[in-house]
This record gives structure tokens, C-alpha cells and sequence, in this order.
């Protein structure tokens, strides 16, 4: 097969701060075959410029609207012959052994299809971000060992998904899924192709020898209607998308009734509510997608049970990990390529 092994795919808005730093972890990788794209999804601040002109081995291709992380890494995804895709978040830093360790484990594990890392809070880095994904008996998702020590978090574990802020993925399996749901935008589009894998027998592995540092911004913060919008609907077109037709009724139903109770008791009234009329107007779509997703499955909701966890709720509350979302990525430490 012609092209590198991998292919690094970096999109990114507004992020002309702190990509340089993510570029340049990537340009300190051990394993060298591979080749690097940024998707710039129409900033304004002078990003891809920055890019094209301090990293001229980085390819930039420029989006003229915004179209979010997910359909811009679909887009540069088409681009690419490689065995494998790198999926980054702007704001990450990898260890200079990143790629080595990721692409040592899915060579020797046929049927791993996409590889997660230990992903460390840049600005606390004895403290994980992610190591894989899990989802609740309520349909809610959240980050797998999320601000556990990340000294405890020692050995191989398999997880329904894993975050796209830093993960790798086999090519054919990536092409044979149909990629990220474009209709995302932003937030779930890991857990539903980390979970369309595990049906399609595949399996989501997560590598604690390969470490990244996270740098999380503001954005969650300033944004936090449309964060709640997009977490809601993606949320539900998930759960229709890829539950079996046993369990589908009452996992939507058990959704239903926690959603109804968070809009009741919790801001984001309006956004929560236009997720749910969003999913009734695109039911149609969602469910031809729903009919090829199931008709191509391998694996049973059983097989699977015991990758979801059986908690309510996430450990971590969500007003705890914004507590770290408002940190400026100066605060942070510089990383240095074998740190």
C-alpha cells in the first residue's frame, strides 16, 4: 500500500495558540512514517496562516464555514492511504513514544480496531483526563478514570470508546463504519464510533504506556448552551443508532425520564429541549442509519454488557471537571519531548 503508515489528523478553530505545541509533539515522535494534516475550520485567527508558515510539513487544508470537529475529520480522513489515522485535539501534546506504543499493540491484536491512550490533564498531570469511555444505566457518557491518579492507571483495559482527542484507528475499519456521524458537530462522535466498532467486532483498547497531555479550555465554559444542545442530541441519536432492538425501548424510555428531570431541575432548559426536537425531525435519517448499523453487527448487547458500566452517574461530577475547563494552557507546564 502507497503512503505512510499513519496519517495525523488535527482539526482545529481558533487554536493558533496552542497547536504549535501539538505540532511539534508529533514532529517528536519516534516512529516516522507518518505524515500530518491540519483541517482548519474557519478561524479567524490567523490559524492555518500560522501553520503553513511554521510548519511547512504540516498539509492545511482550510474549511471556508464552520462544519465542526467530526465532519472535518472525515473530510481529511478521505484524503489519507494510510493503515492507520491518528485523530488529535489541537490543545494535546504526545509523548515523544506516543505513536510507537499505540501502533506496537494494534499490530500485535488483529482485532483491535481503535487504540486510546492515557490522556493527562496538561495542567494537572498527575491527574487522568480519560482512559477510555464508559457509559451509564441512564445513557449518560463521560471519560473513563476521569481524575483518578494517574500513577493507579497502569495496565491494558478495553472500553466501549475512547476519546477522539487523542486515538488512533485502523483505516479499513474507520471507511468500513462510514467514519464520525457528520450531524455531530461536536461531542459523542467517539463514543458512538468507539461503540459501532465494538458491534462490528472490533475492539476499543486502551494503551497506559502511551501517554498525552491535554490542554482543555474555555470553550466549554463560554459555550455552554450549544455544549448542552449538541451533548443532548448526539446523546439520543446515539442510543437509537446503536441499541438492539430488545433493549431500545427501555434504554430510550430511562433516557426520556433523566432528561425530563434535568430540564426540570437544571439550566439549559431551551437547548435540551431543541435537542429532543431535532432527533423527532431527523428520526428518519437516524434510522436508515440505524437499520445498516444493525443489520451489519457481529456483536450481541449482551457480549457487550460489560463494557458499560453500571453507575447512574458519572463519578466526576461535571461542575467538578469545569473547575479545570477555564485554565489558560500558559498554566500549564512546558512538556518536553521524552517527559
Amino acid at each position: 500500500m502507497s503512503g505512510p503508515a499513519v496519517t495525523f489528523i488535527i482539526p482545529t478553530h481558533n487554536n493558533k495558540d496552542v497547536i504549535g505545541r501539538c505540532l511539534e509533539s508529533i514532529r517528536n515522535q519516534t516512529a516516522g512514517d507518518w505524515e500530518c494534516v491540519v483541517i482548519d475550520d474557519a478561524s479567524t485567527d490567523g490559524t492555518p496562516e500560522f501553520v503553513a508558515e511554521n510548519m511547512p510539513w504540516v498539509r492545511v487544508i482550510r474549511q471556508r464555514e464552520s462544519c465542526g470537529p467530526s465532519l472535518n475529520r472525515n473530510v481529511a480522513a478521505a484524503q489519507s492511504h494510510a493503515r492507520y489515522l491518528a485523530f488529535l485535539d489541537s490543545d494535546v501534546e504526545l509523548h515523544s513514544e506516543w505513536l510507537a506504543r499505540m501502533v506496537e499493540v494494534l499490530e500485535r491484536e488483529p482485532q483491535a480496531g481503535i487504540g486510546g491512550c492515557k490522556l493527562l490533564l496538561a495542567a494537572r498531570p498527575s491527574t487522568v483526563n480519560a482512559f477510555g469511555g464508559a457509559i451509564g444505566r441512564l445513557g449518560i457518557t463521560w471519560n473513563a478514570h476521569e481524575w483518578e491518579d494517574a500513577a493507579t492507571v497502569t495496565r491494558r483495559e478495553y472500553a466501549l470508546w475512547a476519546s477522539s482527542a487523542a486515538m488512533l484507528m485502523r483505516r479499513p475499519l474507520f471507511e468500513q463504519l462510514g467514519g464520525f456521524d457528520n450531524t455531530y458537530f461536536y461531542g459523542c462522535e467517539d463514543t458512538d464510533i468507539g461503540w459501532r466498532a465494538n458491534l462490528s467486532g472490533a475492539s476499543v483498547v486502551c494503551i497506559p504506556e502511551a501517554i498525552a497531555w491535554h490542554r482543555t479550555s474555555e470553550t466549554i465554559v463560554r459555550r455552554a448552551d450549544a455544549m448542552a444542545f449538541h451533548a443532548y442530541k448526539n446523546a439520543i441519536r446515539c442510543i437509537i443508532k446503536n441499541y438492539g432492538a430488545l433493549r431500545l425501548p427501555v434504554k430510550l424510555t430511562v433516557y426520556f425520564a433523566y432528561s425530563v428531570t434535568d430540564v426540570l431541575l437544571r439550566g439549559n432548559k431551551k437547548a435540551k429541549v431543541r435537542a429532543w426536537w431535532w432527533n423527532l425531525v431527523s428520526l428518519r435519517d437516524t434510522l436508515r442509519l440505524r437499520a445498516r448499523i444493525q443489520k451489519s453487527r457481529m456483536v450481541s448487547d449482551a457480549q457487550l454488557r460489560a463494557l458499560f458500566s453500571s453507575r447512574l452517574f458519572p463519578p466526576v461530577r461535571l461542575k467538578d471537571r469545569r473547575r479545570y475547563s477555564g485554565l489558560e494552557a500558559a498554566s500549564a507546564p512546558e512538556r518536553k519531548p521524552n517527559a
